[in-house]
């Protein structure tokens, strides 16, 4: 027996054999004291622990960690990319170069595949499965499988906004606030994920690339007037989360792998949104253009680059102006 904060634990042997106590009565015991050793009558009932006298396997970096579905791919490669723009590289830059073309390429492809919205739902359905109304999941399922039977047509587009309405609709006939703020709490993710797709796949590509843009210029613009300044202006804005300074300290000093990523990014833009660049994208370009550091020049000049050509007008149209 032993007793703690006054109560009492008995402890059982599922073998039978000869106890020896390697501890006296009334003893203090500490985690993972030995009490007493137990020597059975028969030792072959019980499957002792060998020490392991063997080598382990070696390990491959081509090897695959992660699942083979495409939302699978885009979670990982998404991590990959997120924590280039935090800062973490590979020491051999050829490596490095060649590793951040293909995740970026990859991080494209998957963002483009019809099936990726599909796959992402079904996985968070799966994980709230049994805590929304029966009728709600089944509506659901059935247009997933009207969008998957059609996923190969050019005219097919998923069902956010019907799925939206799916829910909406649910949530207006609930009667009691718990029952109805419970539903939600359950959606959330799925909401938000129906969001993302609200204008389509290609709206979901753009604020991706975007988001990457952002957190590169978010971390860059305190340190424009010199690493002290910046370092002091990040202690005033994070005065109680020191971790969250060194992170960004951090990511700055190691800034020329997340120059590439970020000038990789702008070129996949010039080259996805065939320079028809929306506001929200402008407006990031011409924050990162406007970045006065010489460890920011190579991302300034991209940046420039791709808003002229953006302004420039078609090069069919020029060619027949110069023509006339």
């Amino acid at each position: 027996e032993i007793e703690v904060m006054k109560m009492v634990t008995c402890l059982y042997s599922t073998a039978s054999g000869i106890l020896h106590y390697t501890r006296q009565p009334g003893a203090i015991l500490h985690p993972g004291t030995q009490v007493a050793r137990l020597e059975l009558d028969d030792p072959s009932s019980i499957k002792q622990a060998n020490k392991f006298c063997g080598t382990l396997p070696t390990m491959s970096s081509d090897q695959n960690t992660h699942g083979t579905k495409i939302n699978q791919v885009f979670e990982d490669v998404s991590k990959t990319l997120h924590y280039i723009m935090c800062g973490y590289t590979i020491p051999d830059d050829q490596l490095f170069t060649e590793k951040l073309r293909n995740s970026v390429t990859l991080f494209l492809k998957s963002l483009k595949d019809p099936s990726l919205p599909l796959l992402e739902l079904k996985e968070l359905m799966s994980t709230i499965a049994g805590r929304i109304p029966f009728s709600v999941e089944s509506d659901i399922n059935k247009c997933l499988t009207i969008y998957a039977k059609n996923i190969t047509s050019v005219f097919s587009q998923f069902p956010s906004q019907q799925l939206t309405l799916i829910i909406n609709r649910h949530a207006a006939s609930i009667q009691r606030q718990a029952d109805q703020d419970q539903f939600f709490m359950n959606t959330t993710a799925m909401m938000e994920l129906l969001q993302k797709y609200r204008g389509g796949q290609k709206v979901r590509r753009r604020m991706e690339m975007l988001q990457l843009l952002k957190e590169y210029y978010r971390v860059e613009e305190p340190f424009q007037d010199g690493y002290d300044k910046g370092v002091r202006t990040l202690q005033l804005q994070h005065k109680d989360n020191c971790s969250k300074v060194a992170e960004d300290i951090f990511a700055h000093y190691y800034i020329s792998g997340r120059n590439a990523l970020t000038i990789t990014l702008i070129e996949a833009v010039e080259t996805e949104e065939s320079c028809l660049l929306t506001p929200d994208l402008k407006d990031i370009l011409l924050k990162l253009s406007s970045l006065s550091n010489h460890k920011n020049s190579k991302v300034s000049l991209a940046a420039q680059k791709l808003l002229i050509k953006a302004h420039q007008a078609p090069y069919e149209q020029r060619y027949n102006q110069v023509e006339s």
